[in-house]
């Protein structure tokens, strides 16, 4: 189990220089549940619009910034729970114009659910029985319609990205 608190930092750092142009730290705290010991709290990858930057920690929130540094916004869903203390599970949310779409997948109350990447507020949910799926969420359009297509264990699931509701569903995959 962590006994340290963590520091939960997002950097700007120039890419001809790798000159560190700011940092921000949007959480500290000491995390709720291990992680693999070559694993660590923070393994999504943060995502830009060029607009804004989105930095997510899972169970330690997201936070969206502006291009200087300004907290937008945060959200929290809660404490994830993980089999076997492997970790939280690294997915990374999705960016599509202005809609923010991540999955939310562990051994509680499992769901998909897309924001507003402007203002964080939540634009639909949808419940799922779903167990620590690691997979990013992706958006294709098809038909004239955009889509979440998720990947986990029981079902592969797509997501009209407007309403949340289920365009298609097949079988799932591997726990892993």
């Amino acid at each position: 189990e962590p006994r340290d608190v963590h520091r939960f930092v997002l950097m700007a750092i120039d890419r001809r220089s790798g000159r560190v142009v700011w940092e921000r730290t949007a959480r500290e705290e000491r995390p709720h549940q291990p992680s693999m010991k070559d694993g660590t709290w923070a393994s999504s990858s943060p995502i830009t619009d060029g607009r804004r930057v989105f930095a997510y920690f899972e169970s330690s929130g997201l936070y969206a910034y502006d291009m200087e540094g300004t907290l937008l916004w945060q959200k929290h869903f809660g404490d994830k729970k993980m089999f076997a203390d492997v970790g939280e599970s690294g997915s990374t949310p999705v960016l599509y114009k202005d809609r923010l779409v991540l999955a939310w997948d562990h051994q509680g109350s499992s769901f998909v659910v897309a924001l507003d990447a402007r203002t964080g507020e939540e634009i639909w949910r949808a419940p799922r029985q779903e167990v620590d799926a690691w997979a990013t969420p992706l958006v294709v359009e098809h038909d004239g319609r955009v889509q979440v297509v998720t990947a986990a264990e029981k079902r592969l699931r797509s997501y009209d990205l407007e309403t949340g509701n289920i365009v298609w569903e097949s079988e799932g995959l591997t726990m892993n």
